[in-house]
């Protein structure tokens, strides 16, 4: 994901939503189920922020206008991020697996 400064040097000069409802609704259905956005609100996602700053940026495509929460459409949406691997080959186990026999 690009930077904050970038996106907001990309950005459109121009409100994203006309109201708080709408700007809510929209959060609610698209940033709040997003894996950029879970570590907010010290690390959040920088294009919310933007957003937040009364610009829109070009990740923010278009969608439907007329259906609340569905303004845009963001091109960065992750419903999760990669998760990394388990056990990294040649790393020591802090725990060892047991078997139980109950």
């Amino acid at each position: 994901m690009r930077s904050y400064i970038t996106i907001s040097a990309n950005a459109r000069d121009r409100a994203p939503f006309s109201n708080s409802t709408e700007g809510d609704a929209w959060i609610a259905n698209w940033c709040d189920k997003c894996a950029h956005d879970k570590g907010a609100p010290d690390n959040g996602c920088p294009i919310l922020l933007v957003g937040l700053m009364g610009k829109t940026p070009t990740e923010w495509q278009p969608g439907d206008r007329l259906l609340l929460g569905a303004t845009y459409r963001c091109t960065e949406f992750r419903l999760r991020r990669e998760q990394p691997p388990a056990q990294v080959p040649g790393q020591l186990a802090l725990f060892i697996a047991e078997e139980r026999n109950e």
